[in-house]
């Protein structure tokens, strides 16, 4: 007969002594029961290799929280399990780490080095973060590749491009415009005619769009603008010829090779 063990627990009636009577079949029916059980206990003893088993079929928490615990082994109290915090667990951690830091004297780092840039990708809120400020992706954008300070380059600009006084005083012969003049100012001082001519980009190069010089006729001599052949000079009514002593006018160049002459004209 089938052992009951273990789709149900077998039950028997009680029985006296002297009065009731037990059969070889009553015998053999305990049988089956113990060896029933002795069987689905044997199958179920915890190994290493049995815990190994049915810690891979547990569901996996990849977030644990403070109350959490994990299972421990006390050599301190004959190897048996306790449990462990997960809260306990990161103090220890964060307690070892920090007791765990070196100081860098005379020590060698293979990357990064101390004395060297390293790159750090960021988000424009993570960056707002360090410093307060409210600035977007396309901001940020507008500084990529700045290699000095922002106001060092803007008054570098600025010095560029103000005027300075270079005074070329007693011209004796014809001058040619040089790129050491851009954005500064002559003064003519010869006492006879004579002629500023603006050279083409063939000639000296580095002019840019936008570069300007004033040449002032301070002398008696009469000065005429003009440029290289081939090269183009703008101005009203083309003229060319400064207009008498202490008038002045002024050069700027608009493309390659084309200047436009503005000012008190002849």
């Amino acid at each position: 007969m089938a052992a009951s063990y273990p789709t149900s627990v077998k039950t028997w009636t009680a029985v006296v002594d002297n009065v009731d009577d037990n059969s070889a079949a009553d015998i053999n029916e305990l049988y089956e029961e113990v060896i029933s059980i002795e069987t689905n206990v044997a199958s179920t003893v915890l190994t290493t290799a049995t815990v190994g088993t049915l810690i891979n079929g547990a569901t996996e928490k990849t977030a644990p929280l403070d109350a959490d615990f994990i299972p421990l082994m006390d050599s301190a109290a004959s190897n048996i399990t306790k449990k462990l915090s997960w809260a306990y667990v990161k103090s220890v951690l964060n307690t070892y780490l920090l007791s765990n830091t070196q100081t860098l004297t005379n020590k060698t780092l293979n990357y990064p080095k101390i004395n060297e840039n390293v790159l750090v990708y960021c988000t424009s809120t993570q960056l707002n973060i360090l410093d307060g400020a409210t600035l977007t992706t396309t901001e940020l954008n507008y500084v990529d590749g700045v290699t000095s300070a922002i106001q060092t380059q803007l008054n570098d600009i600025v010095s560029s491009k103000a005027p300075k006084v270079a005074t070329h005083s007693e011209v004796t012969n014809t001058y040619q415009i040089a790129l050491a003049d851009a954005n500064t100012r002559i003064r003519a001082t010869k006492s006879t005619a004579f002629t500023i001519t603006i050279p083409l980009n063939a000639t000296t190069a580095g002019f840019v769009v936008g570069d300007t010089i004033e040449i002032i006729q301070y002398g008696a001599g009469a000065v005429t603008i003009a440029i290289e052949a081939t090269g183009t000079l703008l101005s009203k009514g083309s003229k060319v010829i400064i207009d008498g002593r202490y008038a002045a006018a002024t050069i700027t160049k608009m493309d390659t090779n084309t200047w436009w002459l503005v000012g008190a004209l002849a």
